[in-house]
């Protein structure tokens, strides 16, 4: 396995092995291969298990650079321009070799044999075909990214807004994810045999794979849609509704939706302030705060509980570059 990794060799039948998950963590435990390279090894542990119909492992460079096959995958409409690509062969290449390839599968089967798996991949690989080109032909097409190229993928198009993957066994707890993406860091599941409760999340059943694609799609809403002065608030925010939680449960009708959904909203980073991305000039953390829990929003009462604890907590808030007068004369 160990020489498979080192040349790339996808291919080969060690990584059909009943036990190669547990080959490949002890070569990360005793250091001989990277952390990336063990979580890459996962993912295509999990699609090969999963998708039986795989179509095959291909690599994204060459000794030129990005190959046809790796162009065609990054040649969409709203993709990578052709510095963000040249940028990312560049760092690609400085990765092992394992961690240059994609893995592309169909799903077809796997549909008819568990339909189940129908919402997360309706939804999933049409998100994922916003980045990565399914192979030409394919309708049930699907590209799995290593763990490498997923993060440096995010780094090319979003630059100094890209959050940072953190691989993840089972699932983490609320208050770790949202620390982490006060560090615009968030958790991708890792895929294991043995490790429950991962493979069903946001209303729908994941699967094996779809588990970790769904965490790469938190990561890219997350470094398109919220920008990095507000992630770093999140926990914050979150604090201080643990520290005000009696407020939502006297509140009638308050507790059940506001507070399930803003948590929801802050781990998944789906917020209602997105929209300021899209139309006028860049808006500030105060501007997207006042979006989503200002008074006209539909969760006033967060922003209520926000302000109340600013002036409780002065030099927390301030030492994240929170001007809170200004915050009090906009939400008041």
């Amino acid at each position: 396995m160990l020489e498979a990794l080192r040349t790339g060799d996808w291919e080969a039948p060690i990584f059909s092995h009943e036990r190669a998950p547990e080959m490949a963590y002890g070569l990360f435990r005793a250091g001989k291969i990277s952390e990336g390279q063990f979580v890459t090894h996962q993912f295509f542990w999990a699609a090969r298990t999963e998708y039986k119909e795989a179509l095959g492992f291909f690599p994204m460079l060459d000794g030129g650079g990005l190959t046809s096959r790796a162009r065609a995958l990054l040649d969409l409409p709203r993709g990578l321009t052709e510095a963000a690509k040249e940028q990312l062969a560049a760092k690609l290449a400085a990765l092992p070799r394992s961690e240059q390839y994609v893995l592309q599968a169909s799903t077809h089967e796997a549909l008819q044999a568990d339909p189940r798996l129908g919402v997360a991949d309706a939804t999933f690989r049409a998100f994922l075909g916003m980045h990565f080109r399914p192979p030409e032909g394919q309708a049930w097409g699907l590209v799995v990214p290593s763990f490498g190229l997923m993060q440096l993928y995010l780094e090319a198009r979003y630059e100094e807004r890209a959050m940072q993957a953190v691989p993840e066994f089972g699932i983490a707890p609320h208050e770790s994810i949202l620390d982490q993406i006060g560090q615009h860091r968030r958790v991708v599941v890792v895929p294991y045999p043995g490790i429950d409760g991962v493979e069903e999340g946001d209303g729908m059943y994941f699967g094996k794979t779809y588990g970790f694609l769904h965490d790469f799609y938190h990561l890219d809403r997350g470094s398109s849609i919220v920008i990095p002065e507000y992630r770093v608030l999140f926990p914050l925010i979150f604090s201080a509704m643990l520290r005000h939680k009696r407020e939502f449960q006297t509140a009638p009708g308050e507790y059940v939706w506001v507070w399930q959904e803003t948590i929801d909203g802050l781990m998944n980073l789906e917020t209602d302030s997105r929209e300021l991305l899209t139309y006028g000039p860049p808006p500030s953390a105060l501007d997207c705060f006042e979006v989503d829990f200002g008074r006209n929003s539909r969760r006033s009462l967060v922003g209520q509980v926000v302000l109340r604890d600013m002036l409780e907590r002065r030099g927390m808030w301030e030492a994240l570059g929170v001007d809170i007068p200004a915050w009090e004369r906009r939400l008041k």
